[in-house]
């Protein structure tokens, strides 16, 4: 990469803390600054279990299994009759999920479903704050139970094994020590709020090419100095009460039914007394996933009755394949995790807050904080407005609003503040602001996916400029006393269930960045 490039990708970085309101402090407060305050959850509760062995005495086997699987895209079974209420889920890595239908992946068109849109893991880690690993789940956890949601399918703490990974960004950080640092106070201020933390995706899932099926082989060592610290202290510190079992193989075994990964490191040696999800269609049987210590089927290629803890398990208990006590241990887990988070039991629940100014202000120090700065040789940051009179502001990134892009997890915002309107809001009214795409956001056509190629489902950019946005822009950079181009990826780019071939700029923005720079040796 050469040196001009890094320049830009230190600058984006650096501009991004002024792209927030005007009203909005750039400073962190004291009470967010590095903490060493030990963090440690509350377990699962057993006050209610000879309720719950009365309960589950009650139940028929075909409400039993109706608990084990998804009955919607997002909740499962309950038992009206016996006041048993559904496990409800959201999506959660940068906020809680817009409502989606019960039977497809369509917005449910809601107007009361708007959250905050919180920044992506990778910038939760580069504030090196445990304090704001807090902030940034408690604050997330008052959203989820203003949602009414038991359960939030975050944080995702898998290491970060590439820069090429489709969900790099969504993941803390490659350190294992400071992953675990940040995953426990995250998780014991989302818990705070009677919910529960879904840990994931356990274990050893760090690409998305080939997710389904990749089998990944790690010896001892590197599995437990590596790859699981960060989900060790999750279960022994922070007291998580859900994890989800990865898409993967691990040594042969789909992790949805990993008996030695469930049942013997996440049971028996590390003592988690939680329930184990599936990621949405991750599993693969019945009555070994279950034996194998999964607790609960996720998915959506199919009709509900069809999942394989669904129709499949009830056939299998009648079969004396497997018996209706061994069913009756994973309810117990459920119906244990629906009194731990209040949804059960008629004690005071937290209700929550969303979209409050406080919320705001979280996911703007947690920005604030997470601004690295990687070089400055020219001291152009932070921008000197004295005598400044004119800025061009160039590049599509400057305008793409990214909460709802991507595939996957996505957050309706009332409030995404772009880079350029962050600009307009921040720099006195005297200078003049030119803004210029310069480069197009374009893909090419989906070619049919090869087996071996290293994303089988990536989009392919388009990355000649065209001539008369490029123009535009080099006249806009020419006649400005400073010139800020804002490059690099975005959430339709770099997300979930493809990895990227390379780390190149796309869109063809390093020729435009030569061009500007041509032009305006003052380029951030």
């Amino acid at each position: 990469m050469t040196n001009k490039v890094i320049h830009l990708a230190m600058a984006v970085a650096s501009v991004f803390i002024i792209s927030c309101n005007r009203n909005s402090k750039a400073t962190i407060e004291a009470d967010t600054s590095a903490s060493t305050e030990n963090y440690t959850g509350t377990p699962i509760t057993h006050a209610f279990d000879s309720t719950i062995d009365s309960l589950i005495g009650l139940m028929t086997l075909e409400e039993k299994v109706g608990m084990l699987h998804g009955t919607s895209m997002f909740t499962t079974a309950g038992v009206e009759r016996l006041g048993i209420h559904e496990l409800k889920m959201a999506d959660g890595p940068l906020g809680v999920r817009e409502e989606i239908s019960r039977d497809s992946w369509a917005p449910a068109g809601l107007d009361t479903d708007y959250a905050t849109y919180y920044p992506a893991g990778a910038g939760l880690s580069a504030t090196w704050n445990p304090a704001l690993a807090y902030t940034f789940g408690n604050s997330v956890g008052e959203e989820s139970r203003a949602r009414d949601k038991d359960v939030l399918l975050s944080p995702a703490i898998n290491i970060i094994r590439t820069p090429l990974g489709g969900r790099t960004y969504e993941y803390f950080t490659e350190d294992p020590f400071l992953n675990k640092k940040l995953a426990v106070p995250f998780i014991v201020g989302l818990q705070d709020n009677d919910v529960a933390a879904c840990v994931k995706h356990y274990a050893a899932n760090n690409q998305e090419t080939n997710r389904d099926f990749v089998d990944v082989q790690i010896d001892e060592r590197t599995l437990r100095e590596i790859y699981l610290p960060a989900f060790e202290a999750s279960v022994k510190e922070a007291k998580a009460f859900s994890m989800m079992g990865a898409y993967n193989k691990f040594r042969g075994d789909y992790l949805c039914e990993n008996n030695y990964m469930l049942n013997d490191v996440l049971r028996d040696e590390w003592g988690f007394e939680g329930v184990v999800i599936s990621d949405w269609a991750a599993v693969h049987t019945s009555v070994k996933s279950l034996k194998s210590g999964l607790d609960l089927e996720m998915g959506t290629p199919k009709q509900f009755h069809e999942f394989y803890l669904a129709d499949a398990l009830i056939d299998s208990v009648k079969a004396d394949k497997i018996s209706e006590a061994e069913i009756d241990i994973h309810v117990k887990r459920i119906l244990q995790l629906l009194h731990t988070v209040k949804s059960m039991g008629g004690e005071d629940r937290a209700e929550g807050s969303i979209n409050t100014e406080a919320h705001f202000k979280d996911a703007y120090d947690i920005a604030a904080e997470s601004i690295v700065l990687l070089k400055n040789d020219k001291n152009l940051l932070p921008i000197n407005t004295a005598g400044l009179t004119s800025v061009a502001v160039i590049g599509n990134n400057a305008i793409k609003k990214n909460a709802l892009g991507g595939f996957g997890a996505g957050v309706k915002t009332k409030r995404e503040v772009t880079p350029l309107q962050g600009l307009k809001n921040r720099l006195p009214e005297s200078v003049t602001i030119t803004y210029a795409e310069g480069y197009q956001e374009r893909y090419a056509p989906k070619k049919k996916a090869i087996f071996g190629d290293v994303t089988q489902e990536g989009v392919q950019t388009i990355d000649e400029l065209d001539p008369t946005l490029l123009e535009q822009a080099v006249k806009a950079a020419q006649n400005a006393d400073i010139a800020i181009i804002f490059a690099g990826s975005n959430r339709d780019y770099e997300t979930e269930a493809s990895d990227r071939a390379d780390l190149a700029l796309p869109f063809g923005q390093l020729e435009l960045i030569e061009k500007v720079l041509s032009v305006n040796p003052n380029t951030i």
